[in-house]
C-alpha cells in the first residue's frame, strides 16, 4: 500500500478507529445468521423441536436492528471523515498551486488545473470513504469465516485458502496494468477538462467566425481520446473480475459436491452442510469483493499520483525574511541591467533594460503589442525574477522582500483584471479590511463609476453572470480596486486601454493628483498618457529607450545608484 495516502487519516484517527470498532461488531452480528440457519433447518425442522421459533425469530429482529443503527452510525463517520479529507487535499493542493512559480500559474489552463481538484481529489476521497472501509469489513468477515470454517472441517479450510490464492496470484498479474492505464486516463481527462474551460471561454469568438463546424471537429478529437484508455481499463478489470467470479462459483460447486458426500455418509447434518457453505461463500464473497476493490484502488492511485507529482513540483524559492526599515516608505523603484529569457529559451525577450520611477512622479512605458511589457510588469512586481539583473525599491534588492511584505507596498493592475462572485465592495477592498465606505464611494466617483448605482444595492450589489460588465466598466473598477489597496507603488499595466477620450483623461488627471504620495508606473502606449507623464520611456525590440524627464521631475528626482 502507498504509504503516503495513510497521512490525511492521521487527523482522524478517532474516527476511523470507531469505524474500525464499528465494523468488527456488525461483522460478528452478521456471522450469527448463518448458525440461525443451522438452527432452523436441524433443531426446529428436523428434530421438530418448534418451541425454539419465537427466540429465533426476536433474536433475528434484535441483532437485525442493532445492525442498522451501527452501520447508520458507521456510515456518518465515514462521510464525515472523507469529506473533511477531500477538504483538507484541496486546501493543500491550492495552497501549494499558489506556491509555484508566476509563469506556472499564468500560463496553466484553468481546466487543466481543475481537473486535480473535480476529478483526481473526487477519486481519491473514494478511497476513504468506500475503498478502506469495505476492504476492512472484508478483512474481518474472511477471518471470521476462517474461525468458524477450522472448526467444521479443515479440508474445506484448506480447499478455501487454495482459492484465495489463486485469486491473490490472477489480480497481482493485473494489477500494474490497471494502475497505468487509470493513470493515463486521468490525463486525457485533464486535457479534457482544459479544452472544455478554453473552448467555453471563448464561446463569443466561435460564434463571432461562425466556427461551429471547427469546433465539432475538435471537440470529436480531443473527447474520443479518454475512450479507448477507458475501453483498455474496462477490459483489463473485467477479465480479472470475471476469472475471479468463474473461480467464485466453480468452488461453491466443488463444496456443495464435497459437503453432500458428507452428509450421505452421515458426517454431517444438512443444516451444519447449509451454515458452512454459507460460510464459505461468506469467505469467497469478500475475497471476490476485495479484488474488485483493488481495481477500484489502483484507479485511485492514479489520481493520488497526478497530485503528488504536482505538489512535488518546483515552488517559489523562499526569500530573505529580513526587512528593511525603508520599505516603509518607498522612494524610488530601480531597475538595473536587467534582462530575461523565458525558461527554456536562450533569446533574451528584454535585454539590459535600466530605468528609475520615483515618488510624485508618473512614469510612463509605452511600445507596441509584443514588446515584453507585461514581463516587464511581472518583473518589477516581483512575480519572476529576472535573468540578470537588479531590482531595488530604494536600496531594498525585490528578491530579498518576502512576496507577503511586498504585496502590501506594491500592487499590480493586470491588463485583463479578473473579479470574484461578491458584492462590489468586496472586490474592490480585495483582502483589505481597513477601508471604509465612504473611501469607496468617493474612489468611484473620482473614476467615473456611477454606473455602479443603477443596480439596487449599489456597492452591495452581487458581481455574478447577472451583472455583465463592460471591458471598460472593468478597466474602472480594477483601477478603484488597485487605489483602495494603498500600496506606495502602483504598476498599471494598460490602465486607460478601451476608454472613451473623457474616461481616459479623468483617469490620468487623477492618477497626476495622488502621485505625490505614490510611486506610480504606467505600461501603456496611448498618446494622451504621455501629456502627463513626467519621466517617459519606449520599449523597442527588447531594449528600454529613456525619452524625456518633464521640468519638475527632474528638479524632484534625485535618485541615487542602489547599493548591492
Amino acid at each position: 500500500m502507498n504509504k503516503g495516502i495513510l497521512a490525511p487519516l492521521k487527523k482522524y484517527i478517532g474516527m476511523f478507529s470507531a469505524t474500525i470498532l464499528i465494523t468488527l461488531v456488525i461483522v460478528l452480528l452478521q456471522a450469527y445468521f448463518p448458525y440461525i440457519n443451522k438452527i432452523i433447518v436441524d433443531d426446529i425442522v428436523t428434530n421438530k423441536n418448534y418451541s425454539l421459533i419465537n427466540s429465533v425469530i426476536i433474536s433475528i429482529i434484535i441483532v437485525a436492528l442493532f445492525m442498522c443503527i451501527l452501520d447508520v452510525i458507521k456510515r456518518w463517520l465515514i462521510t464525515n471523515m472523507a469529506e473533511n479529507i477531500q477538504k483538507n487535499l484541496k486546501e493543500e493542493l491550492l495552497s501549494h498551486l499558489r506556491k509555484k512559480p508566476f509563469e506556472y500559474q499564468v500560463k496553466k489552463s484553468d481546466g487543466y488545473l481543475v481537473s486535480y481538484f473535480q476529478s483526481d481529489i473526487t477519486l481519491i476521497a473514494l478511497i476513504y470513504r468506500d475503498i478502506f472501509p469495505i476492504t476492512i469489513q472484508i478483512f474481518f468477515q474472511i477471518f471470521i469465516s476462517l474461525t468458524i470454517i477450522i472448526s467444521v472441517n479443515v479440508k474445506i479450510l484448506l480447499m478455501g485458502i487454495l482459492i484465495i490464492c489463486l485469486n491473490v496470484i490472477i489480480t497481482k498479474s493485473f494489477s500494474h496494468k490497471i494502475k497505468d492505464f487509470s493513470t493515463r486516463y486521468q490525463h486525457e481527462n485533464a486535457e479534457v477538462h482544459r479544452f472544455l474551460t478554453d473552448t467555453l471561454k471563448g464561446s463569443k469568438e466561435i460564434l463571432n467566425s461562425n466556427a461551429e463546424e471547427w469546433e465539432k471537429t475538435k471537440n470529436r478529437n480531443v473527447l474520443k481520446k479518454p475512450i479507448s484508455t477507458s475501453l483498455a481499463l474496462t477490459k483489463i478489470s473485467a477479465l480479472s473480475l470475471n476469472i475471479n467470479l468463474f473461480i467464485y462459483w466453480l468452488s461453491f460447486a466443488m463444496i456443495t459436491y464435497f459437503g453432500l458426500g458428507l452428509v450421505r455418509k452421515g458426517e454431517m447434518s444438512i443444516g451444519v452442510l447449509i451454515a458452512t457453505t454459507t460460510y464459505f461463500m461468506s469467505l469467497l464473497s469478500p475475497v471476490l469483493l476485495l479484488f474488485e476493490m483493488n481495481i477500484e484502488y489502483k484507479k485511485a492511485l492514479g489520481g493520488w499520483k497526478r497530485v503528488r507529482e504536482l505538489i512535488s513540483q518546483k515552488e517559489r524559492p523562499e526569500k530573505n525574511k529580513t526587512i528593511n526599515e525603508s520599505l516603509k516608505e518607498i522612494s524610488s523603484c530601480n531597475v538595473l541591467d536587467v534582462s530575461y529569457a523565458h525558461s527554456g529559451l536562450t533569446k533574451k525577450l528584454l535585454n539590459n533594460i535600466n530605468f528609475s520611477a520615483a515618488r510624485g512622479e508618473l512614469t510612463l512605458i509605452k511600445g507596441v503589442s509584443g514588446e515584453g511589457k507585461s514581463t516587464l510588469v511581472q518583473l518589477v512586481a516581483g512575480f519572476v525574477s529576472p535573468t540578470v539583473g537588479k531590482i531595488f525599491l530604494d536600496d531594498l534588492l525585490i528578491d530579498d522582500i518576502p512576496d507577503t511584505e511586498l504585496r502590501k507596498h506594491m500592487k499590480v493592475m493586470f491588463q485583463d483584471p479578473d473579479f470574484f462572485v461578491g458584492t462590489i465592495a468586496d472586490n474592490l477592498t480585495f483582502n483589505k479590511e481597513n477601508i471604509t465606505e465612504e473611501e469607496i464611494h468617493h474612489i468611484l466617483s473620482c473614476l467615473n463609476c456611477e454606473f455602479i448605482y443603477q443596480y439596487s444595492d449599489g456597492i452591495h450589489s452581487i458581481l455574478d453572470e447577472n451583472i455583465r460588465l463592460s471591458g471598460g466598466q472593468k478597466k474602472r473598477l480594477a483601477l478603484a480596486r488597485t487605489i483602495l489597496s494603498k500600496s506606495q507603488v502602483l504598476i498599471l499595466d494598460e490602465p486607460t486601454s478601451g476608454l472613451d477620450m473623457e474616461n481616459e483623461q479623468n483617469i490620468l488627471n487623477y492618477l497626476s493628483e495622488i502621485k505625490e504620495q505614490r510611486i506610480i508606473i504606467i505600461i501603456s502606449h496611448s498618446s494622451l498618457a504621455e501629456n502627463y507623464a513626467d519621466r517617459k520611456y519606449e520599449l523597442n525590440h527588447g531594449k528600454l529607450e529613456f525619452q524625456t524627464l518633464g521640468g519638475d521631475s527632474l528638479a524632484r528626482s534625485n535618485l541615487s545608484k542602489p547599493r548591492d
